[in-house]
């Protein structure tokens, strides 16, 4: 009798600390915003001798609203320059980028926040904890639009946007584990 009690009791607390805490809404708001850097920037990258870009600086009036420039379709590009280029009011969004190649420029298109300032609100657990990993969902609302947004006609910025994260609980704390980045649409990208 005596070895099932200590068989039993032995069970008991390997089965305690082989349990997973539960992930706290508060907590999953703060890995969400130290991965992501919330509010984020998301920038629409140039190609600025890209015929599509030319096109579609026209057919969205950024040339004539002042904030690029644009040599006219048979006209020759100068020695130097670039099909389309950034007058001194888009200069304004640029998004400085060291690592992006001669010919290719960032600007600013919205930055993005999490929509609800509550944790109880803003995370939504999923599923219950398996094998130590959570999915969760929450909201991005996207703010402070600039005619740039324009550029990413895929993308709707004026509804909130569901996005999932992955948690797994890795030593004795939860981690969000990085999946690939959610497109932004056309060029753009998100940047931290």
């Amino acid at each position: 009798m005596r070895k099932v009690l200590q068989f039993a009791l032995c069970a008991l607390l390997f089965s305690a600390c082989a349990t997973t805490p539960s992930l706290k809404p508060e907590e999953a708001l703060t890995l969400i915003n130290q991965t992501y850097h919330y509010p984020a920037k998301y920038g629409y990258t140039l190609y600025l001798d890209d015929p599509e870009l030319h096109r579609l600086v026209q057919l969205n009036g950024l040339d004539t609203s002042g904030l690029l420039n644009i040599v006219p379709e048979g006209e020759v590009i100068p020695e130097g320059a670039h099909q389309v280029s950034l007058t001194e009011k888009g200069r304004s969004y640029l998004m400085v980028d060291s690592s992006l190649p001669e010919g290719q420029q960032r600007v600013h298109a919205v930055t993005a926040y999490i929509a609800e300032t509550d944790p109880e609100k803003a995370i939504a657990i999923l599923d219950e904890p398996k094998a130590g990993s959570i999915v969760a969902q929450y909201q991005v609302s996207y703010r402070d639009h600039t005619p740039f947004t324009a550029m990413a006609p895929t993308r709707e910025f004026t509804k909130p946007e569901t996005k999932k994260v992955y948690f797994q609980y890795q030593g004795n704390a939860w981690k969000l584990i990085e999946k690939p980045e959610q497109d932004f649409g056309g060029n753009a990208t998100h940047r931290k």
